[in-house]
């Protein structure tokens, strides 16, 4: 048997950690820092592969796809603030009224 069991022990721990009262993110970051070394103590992981990451963040950040999602997300905030999402909702309603 391999190292599987450390991703159910990462499961369960973070779902502990989460009951006890921790914010999320807290609950996320901490269970990862200790599975982490966890991992490197049993030699289930390999440390030198966190030197990959910064390649795979540049990747993510030039996908234009993936950049979009931060734009609907303020656009959607600047319509709902400004008070012009309700009025474009009432005038479609008003504007097809007679369509089921």
């Amino acid at each position: 048997m391999g190292f599987e069991w450390l991703a159910i022990l990462m499961f369960v721990g973070f779902f502990f950690i989460l009951k006890s009262g921790y914010p999320v993110g807290f609950s996320f970051a901490g269970t990862a820092i200790v599975f982490g070394l966890v991992g490197t103590a049993v030699v289930a992981f390999n440390p030198a592969r966190l030197l990959l990451l910064p390649n795979s963040w540049f990747g993510t950040i030039f996908n234009f796809t993936l950049l979009a999602i931060p734009f609907f997300v303020f656009l959607g905030t600047l319509l709902e603030e400004s008070g012009l999402a309700e009025e474009l909702l009432e005038s479609i309603g008003i504007f097809l009224s007679r369509l089921r």
